[in-house]
C-alpha cells in the first residue's frame, strides 16, 4: 500500500531509548498485513480499544463528510472495514466529530453535517455491529461541532467546541456535560468560577483523580484572524468532578507554546501534548506534563529513519496506556478546518 493513501504514526511510550526515559521513539507502519485503508482525511475520529486495535471514524476527505469506519489491528497491521457489516442508522457524514470508546463501544458526538451542526449521540456496539441513537435526558449539550471529549468511569464528558452553524464566529459554550451511561442521564455543570471559553483546545480525563484538562486553544476563530498572538493561549485548567470547579494550575518547566488543533492525553500521571498551531507555525513537538510536579517537558520522537513525525492540524488522536496514535490531519497551516473546503491529508 502506498504511504500517500495512509498515515498513522505511534508514539510508544514503552520504548524507552535511553535510561532517562526522555527520548521516546516514532513508528510509522510501512507494510500492512491486507485490508483496504481508510482514504486520506482530517477532522476524523479515532480510538484505541481494550484489544488494541484503532477505530477511524468518519472527518472530511477529497469527496467531502465522511461516515465511514474502519477498524485496525495494531498488532498484525491488518485493516477491516467496519461499514460492510454493520446495521442500524449510522450517523449523518459530518467532520468535527467527538468519539469516545468504552466497554465495546464507540460513541459519536457532535460534528458538522450538510444540515449544521449536529446534537445526537450515537453508539457502534462493536459485538452485534449495531448503530444505535443514545437516548438520553436531562441537561444535553446544545448541537456543536469540534467538541471535547473524554470518558471516565462509564460516564461521558463533553465541553468546548463550535456550537452554530456560523460556526467561524462562535467561541463555545463553557460549561461541561456529563453522560451517564448507565442512567441514560445528562447532567449540566455551570463553568464556575472561571470560564475558559476556548475551540479547538486540548482536552484530556485523569480517571485516577477524576480531573479533566483544558489547554490551548483559541477563544474564537475570528479572534484568530484579527490577532493570532492575543487570540491564542497557553494555559492549562483542571475541573474537578469533585468539586465541579474549574482552577488554573500554574505548571512549570519546558511549557508548550500558545497554540490550538493540540491534542493530549493521559497516561498514568502524566500529559502527553502534541501536533497543532502555534504562532511559529505548525508543530509535530511531543511535550509531557508530570501531574505529580507540574513541571513540563519536551519529549523528542523520532521515526524509523531519525527524522521528525510531520507536522499537522485536525489530526485524528487516540490515547491507549502504553501508546497515543496520530492518523491523518492536515499539513497546510493556512487552511482553515471550519473553511467547509476539503484538502488532502498527510503524506
Amino acid at each position: 500500500m502506498n504511504r500517500a493513501e495512509f498515515v498513522s504514526l505511534l508514539l510508544c511510550l514503552g520504548s524507552v531509548l535511553c535510561t532517562s526515559s526522555k527520548l521516546r521513539s516514532w513508528r510509522t507502519p510501512a507494510t500492512f498485513v491486507g485490508g483496504t485503508a481508510p482514504s486520506n482525511r482530517y477532522t476524523s475520529g479515532a480510538a484505541l480499544t481494550d484489544d488494541n486495535k484503532l477505530i477511524i471514524y468518519g472527518g472530511c476527505g477529497a469527496a467531502g463528510r465522511l461516515s465511514d469506519m474502519h477498524l485496525l489491528d495494531l498488532s498484525a497491521f491488518q485493516w477491516n472495514d467496519l461499514d460492510s457489516a454493520s446495521v442500524g442508522t449510522p450517523p449523518p457524514p459530518a467532520c468535527g466529530i467527538g468519539v469516545i470508546y468504552y466497554n465495546q463501544s464507540l460513541f459519536v458526538f457532535g460534528g458538522m453535517s450538510a444540515q449544521g451542526v449536529v446534537a445526537d449521540v450515537y453508539a457502534f456496539n462493536l459485538r452485534s455491529l449495531a448503530w444505535s441513537v443514545v437516548a438520553a435526558s436531562g441537561a444535553a449539550p446544545p448541537a456543536r461541532s469540534f467538541p471535547n471529549v473524554a470518558t471516565m468511569k462509564g460516564r461521558h464528558y463533553v465541553y468546548g467546541g463550535i456550537t452554530t452553524a456560523a460556526y467561524l464566529y462562535n467561541g463555545g459554550d463553557p460549561d461541561v456535560y456529563e453522560l451517564d451511561l448507565a442512567a441514560s442521564q445528562w447532567t449540566r455543570y455551570p463553568a464556575r468560577p472561571i470560564a475558559p471559553v476556548r475551540v479547538l483546545s486540548a482536552f484530556a480525563a485523569h480517571e485516577p483523580s477524576l480531573r479533566l484538562f483544558l489547554f490551548g486553544g483559541a477563544t474564537s476563530l475570528t479572534s484568530l484572524t484579527q490577532d493570532f498572538n492575543v487570540g491564542l493561549h497557553d494555559d492549562l485548567f483542571q475541573f474537578s468532578l469533585a468539586t465541579r470547579e474549574w482552577t488554573r494550575l500554574n505548571a512549570t518547566g519546558s511549557q508548550p507554546l500558545k497554540s490550538f488543533s493540540t491534542s493530549m492525553g493521559c497516561s498514568a500521571n502524566l500529559i502527553y501534548l502534541f501536533g497543532g498551531i502555534n504562532p511559529v507555525g505548525q508543530t509535530n513537538a511531543v511535550y509531557r506534563l508530570d501531574l505529580d510536579t507540574l513541571i513540563w517537558t519536551i519529549a523528542a520522537p523520532m521515526d524509523a529513519h531519525g527524522a521528525p513525525s510531520l507536522p499537522r492540524v485536525v489530526f485524528a488522536f487516540a490515547m491507549g496506556p502504553d501508546k497515543f496514535v496520530v492518523h491523518g490531519g492536515n499539513s497546510d497551516p493556512l487552511v482553515c478546518p471550519c473553511s467547509g473546503c476539503c484538502f488532502p491529508s498527510c503524506n
